[in-house]
């Protein structure tokens, strides 16, 4: 996308905010089977005290992926109670004539406006809100996502009968545990050094160049590579090539440098003001970018009234002591050329760094077993489907129509597949290494946490989108994750080699 003037690029991504918050509910539920809840009311607290003895006996059985399934015998007493409470839910609920709503009304009424199975349904709801909690807190074992039963809603319904015991499987997914097969110290590691690129160093130092342009106005047509000092007054294009009704203010200017390079601006503006003249005026037809800031004109054409005042001759100065001086004074240019190399290298140590990092995270999920469970899969994989949604909106390579149409659960679950294999890599290094800090005693400075946190809220800039509390939790992971693998590091052999040169 071209816009009138550079458009500066945004360092960070408050829009996954915005996009996680609409791919979080629009898929949370998506993996849950079919539910029924008619009514609102849930009068449990009299079912306690039939299966308080019951969900203090469930037996938690190993299910796989770190899962478990919770069986317990409902007693009769315990569903003849939420049969009841769920017929009082109905009275209060639905209009039956002839009755005020709430009073007392015979079973067989109730039943025979809504029907058993709806009956049925929300008793078996009272009961599962009931006993899931209980039986979970009871069993000891720390659950993670959302519990379910093991037989579907159509299944439950069929086996449920007021007055008669039912027997309850209930899945959820746990907390992994890890097995460490090896020392998660000691590891040897080669990691690549990074040589200087020279690329780099040469784009940075043509950076400063162009930053310190030597202007010289001078009398002749404006070429390329030139600059032109103008005024600018936009109009839109009418259908008959005439000046229309003026632009908005975002699209003129006094006293404007136009630097005469292909393809920096909006299309048409360059190609209309090269061959301009000091003292000439020109009626410049452009075309407005797709994404222009007033959405009935982007993508139209306009005419720019351009007033030339000056034009100006650019050259870059010569690489020596005094172009350096100019950038600071007293730098020479050799201690320019070594800042440079610095600059360069500190951004070489830490690609290095992260490149050591993945060989230890390789190292550790080696020694250490652990099976992810599926609900930190899902979790995780709606976030970094979130984020690849906030980067495709922030490149403007779709639009928000497009990137609407694509937050779908069959999308997502495509997505989760295919990055299945980085997602629980992530997630296995991450708990072990939230693991490795708790044994190790090690905790990330609460001062440091802040000092980021607080660079994230400057860039916000009071955007009511932004999520500090998520913000927080995200630095201070990634912070106890450096300070672990560099605790790790410390402790093992790090055999940095040169990099193969390219054949």
């Amino acid at each position: 996308m071209k816009a009138m003037f550079p458009l500066r690029r945004n360092l960070h991504r408050l829009l996954f905010v915005v996009l996680f918050g609409l791919v979080h509910s629009f898929l949370l539920h998506q993996s849950s089977g079919p539910q029924v809840r008619v009514c609102k009311a849930n009068r449990q607290s009299s079912i306690y005290a039939s299966i308080s003895d019951t969900a203090m006996g469930a037996v938690a059985e190993p299910a796989g992926n770190s899962s478990v399934i919770l069986k317990l015998t409902v007693p009769g007493q315990a569903t003849r109670e939420c049969w009841a409470n769920s017929l009082v839910s109905f009275t209060q609920e639905v209009d039956f004539p002839g009755f005020r709503k709430g009073s007392k009304i015979p079973e067989s009424t109730i039943v025979g406006k809504v029907g058993a199975r709806a009956v049925k349904s929300e008793a078996l709801r009272i009961l599962t809100d009931t006993v899931l909690k209980q039986a979970i807190t009871s069993s000891g074992i720390q659950a993670i996502g959302q519990a379910q039963l093991v037989k579907s809603p159509e299944e439950m319904i069929e086996l449920f009968q007021p007055g008669e015991p039912l027997l309850m499987e209930i899945k959820t997914d746990v907390w992994p545990t890890i097995e460490y097969v090896g020392s998660y110290t000691g590891f040897e590691v080669n990691v690549e050094k990074l040589p200087l690129d020279q690329e780099r160093y040469n784009k940075a130092l043509e950076s400063l160049r162009k930053r310190q342009t030597i202007l010289t106005e001078v009398d002749e047509p404006a070429k390329e590579g030139y600059s032109a000092v103008v005024d600018m007054e936009g109009y839109e294009r009418a259908e008959d090539g005439s000046r229309g009704e003026p632009l908005p203010q975002l699209a003129s200017g006094e006293q404007v440098e136009v630097i005469l390079e292909p393809g920096r601006y909006t299309e048409g503006l360059y190609e209309g003001v090269l061959g301009m003249r000091a003292g000439e005026s020109r009626d410049v037809v452009v075309s407005l970018p797709p994404r222009f800031a007033a959405k009935k004109l982007a993508g139209k054409q306009a005419i720019f009234v351009v007033k030339c005042s000056a034009v100006k001759k650019r050259t870059l100065p010569e690489l020596n002591d005094e172009f350096a001086n100019s950038i600071r004074d007293g730098l020479t240019f050799d201690q320019l050329q070594q800042e440079i190399i610095n600059a360069i290298g500190q951004e070489n140590r830490d690609l290095e760094t992260q490149n050591r990092n993945r060989a230890l995270e390789e190292k550790l999920l080696e020694v250490a077993k652990i099976e992810i469970p599926e609900s930190l899969v899902t979790e995780q994989a709606r976030e970094k489907f979130a984020m690849m949604m906030a980067d495709m909106k922030s490149e403007g390579s779709k639009s928000d129509e497009e990137i609407k149409a694509m937050i779908t659960p069959e999308n997502f679950e495509k997505y989760k597949e295919v990055s299945r294999k980085s997602t629980t890599r992530g997630l296995g290094s991450m708990i072990v290494l939230g693991d490795i800090a708790r044994k190790e005693g090690l905790k990330v400075d609460e001062l440091e946490i802040e000092d980021q946190l607080e660079l994230l809220k400057n860039q916000a800039k009071g955007d009511p989108n932004f999520d500090a509390k998520a913000a927080k939790e995200k630095i201070e992971a990634q912070l106890l994750k450096n300070m672990v693998l560099d605790w790790i590091a410390e402790r093992s052999t790090i055999t940095w080699v040169e990099q193969s040169p390219v054949a």
